[in-house]
């Protein structure tokens, strides 16, 4: 049996090291909100989770995500990157090709969230960019 959920939110991770995740392919959650991670998220950070449906990065200190790193992840529908120092991302980390069920992304830095829109626009990629923090109890 393997692993179909890791979530490791609020556990002082620090680092998320290239290839982590190789062999997991039955995952399909994973979690790592809260985490304070200095580490960039590469092309080689998701290596191997050929399953994962949603991915958590909210609140983990992530300020870079390099083009490509979402690449190979087909069945990715979901990347939360709520409160993170981002300055900017490219909309080509979210290209169909790459990237073929991605339908949500969460962010609340209204500023990204305008300029990316902008150049999804350009790419029609058809993802819904949701910047509005939740209400109640409700996560990202």
């Amino acid at each position: 049996m393997q692993l179909q959920a890791v979530e490791l939110w609020e556990s002082g991770l620090k680092a998320i090291e290239d290839h982590t995740f190789h062999g997991l392919t039955k995952l399909t959650i994973l979690d790592v909100m809260d985490c304070h991670v200095n580490s960039p998220i590469t092309n080689f950070t998701f290596d191997g989770l050929k399953s994962v449906q949603t991915i958590d990065l909210s609140l983990s200190n992530i300020s870079t995500m390099e083009v490509g790193a979402l690449d190979g992840l087909h069945n990715q529908q979901t990347l939360r990157l709520c409160d993170n120092p981002l300055k900017t991302l490219n909309a080509l980390l979210f290209a169909r090709e790459t990237v073929p069920s991605i339908s949500e992304i969460f962010l609340w830095e209204k500023h990204l969230d305008m300029r990316l829109q902008t150049e999804m626009a350009k790419t029609d990629a058809g993802i819904k960019l949701c910047n509005t923090r939740p209400t109640s109890n409700d996560l990202c």
